[in-house]
């Protein structure tokens, strides 16, 4: 509703089609889907797969709606606005410009206290460095995140837990 009443004085005051809108959540909520009834403790997707609505000025070459079907990221929204406004984002940014076509997908991380979680749209891998473990879920046949797969499927556990370390070790400064 809210939203709402700022479109329509936008458009009201004729500034609609010009204004690069973007609506998004920095996390989710919980509702003892694994047993909390809160947000901020685990990497689950009803924590950290959140709304991401872009609305690029019209008249312009992304004016038609479309659906995304390529996994993004927040970190993508940063340089999505840069080319919005004309300016070339820093090259060694990581997100991307969601107004360029992206053939594939790519492996989204999160990260909450000692956890990091790496998802691909089948597969997701929540590692805990405190404890040293993790949780290996197939999102394709269980996107509810309840069958952990770690203990089954060794390789594909050892695979996405280099794949987490790597990220800790590019992207964190100590």
């Amino acid at each position: 509703d809210g939203l709402g009443k700022v479109f329509d004085a936008l458009i009201r005051r004729g500034l609609y089609d010009d204004t690069l809108i973007i609506v998004l959540a920095d996390h989710g909520d919980e509702f003892m889907e694994h047993g909390l009834l809160s947000h901020g403790f685990t990497l689950y997707d009803e924590v950290i797969r959140v709304p991401l609505i872009v609305k690029f000025p019209c008249p312009g070459p992304h004016c038609a709606p479309r659906i995304v079907k390529p996994q993004v990221e927040l970190v993508d929204v940063f340089p999505t606005v840069m080319s919005v406004l004309g300016a070339k984002p820093p090259a060694n940014l990581v997100g991307r410009n969601l107004s360029e076509d992206a053939a594939e997908s790519r492996i989204a991380y999160s990260e909450l206290y000692t956890k990091i979680a790496l998802r691909t749209p089948e597969r997701k891998w929540i590692y805990d460095e405190q404890d040293d473990s993790g949780e290996l879920f197939n999102l394709a046949q269980d996107p509810g995140e309840t069958n952990d797969l770690a203990a089954r499927e060794p390789a594909t556990r050892e695979f996405l837990a280099s794949r987490v370390l790597d990220f800790a070790a590019t992207y964190r400064k100590d």
